[in-house]
């Protein structure tokens, strides 16, 4: 489902992937924050796994919630780990599924694990900690693509298995830090000046916010004003 474009002036053949959903390939795509795949994408895949005698994966349960670029927002309660073979890599890319025939999104942590590397100029993408080089297809949509099920049959030993899990583990809140000694100086008397302490609530970045609140996070500032031990107050008598 591919076809070459008439004389590329590029040293590595440009390819035009003609559906955009594209089975088989991933978009990379450095704005998306997390790896999505569209629930008919991925029937599509599953198809191809099946055809190539791959294990077909079962999805888990997994709560994303995103927001799109033209405003709209999804919530997904499940994910899928895709098995991939990049260069004759074996590998898995988890992915939350959403509706419809979206693409295989391949998010910049995705890439950042793989050590993706760009180069515009060959339309290549270098891979992993040795930088080998694949080329990147372009789909209808002008976007660049790479073969997820490439060299099937030539597959490395197990024990050079590359993981290629884009996992960011919803962080568990810290411990609130304990509240900060007053200085000493605060025992000099009413007449000393305000001190202050500080107390960051690092425990507020789990709050939900819309995003308009500002960072997640908020100082705590408070005042005190230390007082004498003990307070003299005038006798009544001794006006009589």
């Amino acid at each position: 489902m591919m076809s070459s474009p008439s004389s590329p002036s590029h040293s590595t053949p440009l390819s035009e992937v003609l559906l955009v959903s594209s089975p088989g390939f991933g978009v990379i795509d450095s704005g998306c924050g997390r790896t999505i795949v569209g629930q008919e994408t991925l029937k599509e895949f599953e198809q191809l796994w099946r055809a190539k005698g791959i294990p077909v994966p079962a999805p888990f349960s997994e709560v994303n919630h995103f927001k799109f670029g033209n405003g709209q927002r999804e919530t997904t309660d499940s994910s899928v780990k895709l098995p991939v073979v990049i260069a004759g890599r074996s590998g898995s890319i988890k992915a939350a599924i959403v509706k419809g025939s979206a693409p295989l999104l391949i998010s910049r942590n995705a890439l950042q694990l793989l050590e993706a590397v760009v180069n515009f100029g060959r339309n290549e993408l270098s891979l992993f900690s040795d930088q080998i080089t694949v080329p990147l297809t372009i789909n209808a949509a002008g976007q660049y693509a790479i073969n997820l099920l490439d060299q099937v049959g030539d597959l490395k030993q197990p024990s050079q298995e590359v993981l290629m899990n884009a996992t960011t583990e919803p962080s568990k809140p810290s411990e609130p830090s304990s509240p900060a000694q007053l200085s000493a100086d605060m025992s000099a008397g009413p007449d000393s000046d305000l001190q202050t302490w500080t107390r960051t609530d690092s425990f507020l970045n789990h709050t939900v916010t819309t995003g308009k609140q500002g960072p997640a996070w908020q100082s705590v500032r408070l005042y005190a004003r230390s007082l004498p031990a003990s307070i003299e107050c005038p006798d009544p008598s001794a006006g009589a």
